[in-house]
């Protein structure tokens, strides 16, 4: 959007972009759709997710890795925590291993989990920067993917794509949920390599 001129292309993947409301922060319009409990709102509070997802990293990384496949609940519970609404896999899925989640944990253990939930923190922010771009469209080719299980699909609407002035394809990833090119790389690098070839 802010510099189609160094952009030949982009492909978004699970999270479609978000249309910026001309008057109304994100992180409001959030409260007014999902209420207080949206995972987005519980991440502004500075410690308290910290707290959460550093307590135990290897079940931290079970749960989101392996609940981001379908069962993850973005809006949570009254008292409860993003962990509490996800599962704690008896079973890795087949795209993900043991080592996986020690390397995952490990990173994690050493930076914490600030520098991620900051990104959540300075939604409005970017917001308010973003300012000159208001109805702006996205000029670049563009292609987008989600997968046909992914739980953020009740959250975004895909209409936001109108903003894509030139979308050329939306691909459903078969058998994925929110990590799509973790769980199904070949359909992902398939319709990659699809997309890329046709600029």
């Amino acid at each position: 959007m802010m510099r189609p001129d160094m952009v030949r292309g982009v492909v978004g993947l699970s999270v479609p972009p978000t249309l910026r409301h001309p008057s109304l922060p994100p992180l409001e319009l959030a409260r007014q759709r999902f209420g207080e409990r949206f995972y987005q709102i519980y991440f502004q509070k500075a410690g308290v997710a910290e707290e959460e997802l550093g307590k135990d990293p290897m079940t931290t990384f079970r749960k989101v890795l392996a609940g981001g496949t379908g069962s993850a609940a973005l809006v949570l519970e009254p008292g409860a925590g993003l962990l509490d609404g996800m599962i704690d896999p008896e079973v890795l899925p087949g795209w993900l291993t043991a080592q996986d989640i020690e390397v995952f944990a490990a990173a994690y253990e050493w930076s914490g989990f600030t520098g991620g939930l900051n990104w959540y923190r300075n939604i409005d922010r970017n917001w308010e920067l973003t300012a000159p771009w208001q109805g702006a469209p996205i000029n670049p080719p563009a292609m987008f993917l989600i997968g046909d299980r992914d739980p953020v699909r009740p959250y975004f609407a895909l209409d936001t794509l109108d903003v894509l002035s030139d979308l050329r394809e939306i691909v459903e990833i078969e058998d994925a949920g929110h990590w799509t090119q973790q769980e199904q790389p070949e359909q992902v690098n398939a319709a990659l390599l699809r997309f890329l070839g046709a600029l």
